[in-house]
């Protein structure tokens, strides 16, 4: 009975447990399915997440390499330096690697790829509109070249990389948070179902080993992820710092710390406006208050907080976890801009001026030659002569302001010669003592050893005399004038200070007064043209505008430094030559005969000068001629078969230069001597300002004795180079 009960009991719980084996066996099959899915699910989300690090690094290197690109061209077209082009040269490369990461196809949010082809484009079309203004500047045409970086449309470009970087970037901030969040949640699964495992008995507890050993590899690759991204984010080009959503300081880079000045100790874990009260209701607190409420990445420029004389650039881009903050420094490449824009202005400025000055000068040529001509028909005692010296002592006035205005423009003919600047600063001593008021101290203090320079040395004693009449009027009560010589090595740390001043050896002139100074908004100013802080009647504006023009021709630079109250330092540096000086040759300047004999032909496209030149040549006793073109020229030449002794031509003429005209006759009628009159030249026959060898030159306004004595001299074959022809 009792083994036939327990028959029917085996026999009863036979199927119970066969039927609970299935269904632990089922649900161990379910179990280790799920747990595999989740497993799956986590390993793929941390390799997305392992893309978005390397799309983040992408995302800046494309920033960083377009600003690169643009500081390289901004300082080729300022200093015309070829080594500033590396980085944009660089540019092209490095963006095809970056953009090989951004566009590689991925499972993913397809907008998103599309975002990154386009920011793609845009830095190329960016880098190409860089590429073409060096292209131009390098072809000569530096006008063009700064037109189009005037443009705008530049600017446009890179506004429009930096909002769809932001918005990219925001993008794959959220999508790798809400990756990582997948990854989390998908851990959690993996494990209750391995602890659920565990009741199933030893078979379940085998998987679970496994899958907790497949986890622990997880855990260490997500680890590695981070440090990974730790990496990119220390060895970046930016400070970089993120807060969570109450505005505590998560992380902050080395390079962050260090520009805030201070230790992790100081900063993590801090709310940002205990760290910086000064950053409450300013506008960087604004802006990132607005990033955070709108949901929207902002990019701004603000005063540093850490360096208040600093600029700093500014992107918040809002996260899921609270807001990520890059910063960095734009002192240098905006004090650069700003170099770039008063360069082309001066240079704009320049052009007018020069302009304006030869037109000026023709007139002037025509005044003064039409009042020596009555002049010279008066008697002393003539009502009317003493109006006319005051018409001719006007007339050089006038001369004195367009030869300013020629200097500040670098349109002025030159004839540099290898000199001892301090043999030029003795010469100018007694005519600046005689300048200045009783009332000022000079001490002149010149090295012992200097080296030569290759300048014009009446421009540099007009840079002494214009720069201390400038010191007389700062020092009204009295002062002290300190002229001082020395030799200088102007290195890196200094040209990057300057950057249109080249490495290299240079001789240094300072002239420092202890005058009223002047405020910055007014050094900003100083050397513009007509600008003055002397009262209406005391100055035309010009002096200091000449003194830049003239060191700027030189190859030099000229550098300020004044405080109110304390006085002004002007600092000249021009390059060291490596020839030695010579003493320089005193010429007389020929007599005017008193009867001329010759043929003259004077070639001007003015018929005023035309007629004046003509009749004072001829009342003088030449055989004067006269020609509007080099056209008109030639036709004269031809025929009398090149039987004339002197052409006096304007060097710049409709059609046909003068300076071609003198190549065409010298293959024809090699005995022809020309001199060549201009209010200002280009090129035609100087080459940068500098005058040609063997070229006689005779500046407008020039005097009826001035053209008479040049006439006289190239007829007698003097080697006089260039004269200034000022009005007597």
């Amino acid at each position: 009975m009792r083994d036939a009960r327990s028959s029917v009991r085996r026999w009863a719980l036979g199927p119970w447990v066969s039927t609970g084996l299935v269904v632990s066996l089922v649900v161990l099959v379910v179990i280790t399915a799920l747990a595999g899915r989740e497993f799956q699910l986590m390993s793929d989300q941390l390799e997305r997440v392992d893309r978005t690090y390397d799309v983040i690094s992408s995302l800046n290197e494309v920033l960083t390499l377009l600003v690169d690109a643009e500081t390289a061209q901004r300082g080729y077209l300022l200093t015309g330096d070829e080594a500033y082009l590396s980085l944009l040269e660089a540019a092209g490369p490095r963006l095809v690697r970056a953009r090989g990461v951004l566009e590689a196809p991925a499972d993913g949010d397809a907008a998103l790829l599309e975002r990154f082809r386009r920011l793609g484009a845009l830095a190329e079309t960016k880098l190409e509109h860089l590429g073409n203004a060096v292209r131009l500047a390098r072809s000569g045409d530096v006008d063009a070249a700064h037109e189009q970086v005037r443009s705008g449309r530049g600017k446009a470009i890179m506004d429009d990389v930096r909002a769809l970087l932001a918005q990219a970037t925001a993008d794959v901030r959220d999508d790798r948070s809400r990756q990582r969040g997948e990854a989390a949640g998908s851990r959690r699964s993996a494990t209750t179902l391995a602890a659920l495992g565990l009741v199933l008995g030893g078979s379940v507890l085998t998987a679970a080993v496994a899958l907790n050993r497949q986890f622990r590899q997880a855990a260490i690759r997500t680890h590695a992820a981070n440090e990974s991204l730790i990496e990119i984010l220390e060895t970046m080009g930016e400070c970089f710092a993120h807060l969570d959503d109450e505005w505590r300081y998560r992380y902050v880079n080395a390079r962050g710390l260090s520009y805030m000045g201070r230790g992790s100790d100081e900063v993590l874990g801090k709310v940002m406006w205990d760290v910086f009260p000064q950053l409450r209701a300013s506008q960087m607190e604004a802006q990132f208050r607005r990033a955070a409420q709108e949901r929207v990445p902002v990019e701004f420029e603000s005063p540093s907080i850490a360096f208040s004389d600093r600029l700093i650039e500014v992107r918040a881009i809002p996260t899921a976890a609270g807001m990520s903050i890059f910063w960095r420094d734009i002192s240098e490449r905006k004090r650069m801009r700003e170099q770039l824009l008063h360069a082309l202005k001066l240079e704009s400025v320049g052009r007018l001026a020069g302009g304006v000055a030869h037109d000026f000068n023709n007139l002037l040529t025509a005044i003064t030659g039409a009042v020596d001509l009555a002049a010279q028909q008066m008697a002393e005692e003539h009502p009317a002569l003493p109006h006319l010296r005051q018409v001719q002592s006007a007339v050089q006035r006038a001369a004195e302001l367009t030869r300013q205005l020629l200097a500040f423009a670098r349109k002025q003919v030159i004839a540099p010669q290898v000199v001892d600047i301090n043999a030029i600063v003795r010469e100018t001593e007694p005519l600046l003592r005689r300048l200045l008021n009783e009332n000022i101290l000079v001490s002149v203090v010149c090295a012992e050893i200097l080296w030569p320079v290759e300048v014009d040395p009446v421009q540099i004693q007009q840079v002494l005399l214009n720069l201390a009449a400038n010191a007389r009027d700062a020092m009204r009560d009295g002062g002290r004038l300190l002229i001082e010589t020395g030799n200088a090595r102007l290195d890196e740390n200094y040209t990057r200070q300057h950057p249109d001043v080249h490495i290299g050896d240079y001789v240094m002139l300072t002239i420092s007064d202890t005058g009223a100074g002047m405020e910055a908004a007014i050094q900003q100013h100083i050397f513009e043209p007509f600008f003055s802080t002397k009262q209406a009647g005391e100055g035309t504006g010009l002096g200091l505008a000449s003194v830049h023009g003239i060191v700027q021709q030189a190859g030099g630079h000229i550098w300020l430094y004044s405080e109110p109250g304390r006085g002004t330092t002007f600092k000249i540096h021009i390059p060291r030559s490596t020839r030695a000086p010579h003493a320089d040759e005193a010429r007389p300047e020929p007599a005017v005969p008193a009867v001329g004999s010759g043929t003259v032909l004077v070639v001007e496209d003015e018929p005023m000068i035309r007629q004046i030149a003509q009749m004072i040549l001829s009342k003088k006793g030449y055989t004067a001629l006269t020609a509007g073109t080099a056209e008109e020229a030639l036709v004269q030449l031809e025929a009398r078969n090149g039987a004339i002794d002197v052409v006096v031509t304007d060097v710049m003429l409709p059609g046909r230069s003068g300076r071609q005209l003198a190549d065409l006759c010298a293959a024809r009628w090699p005995a022809v001597r020309f001199l060549f009159t201009s209010g200002y030249t280009e090129n035609a026959i100087v080459h940068g300002g500098v005058l040609a060898s063997g070229v006689q030159f005779m500046h407008k306004p020039y005097s009826a004795t001035t053209l008479l004595q040049r006439v006289a001299q190239v007829l007698a074959g003097a080697a006089a180079s260039t004269t200034r022809g000022t009005p007597r």
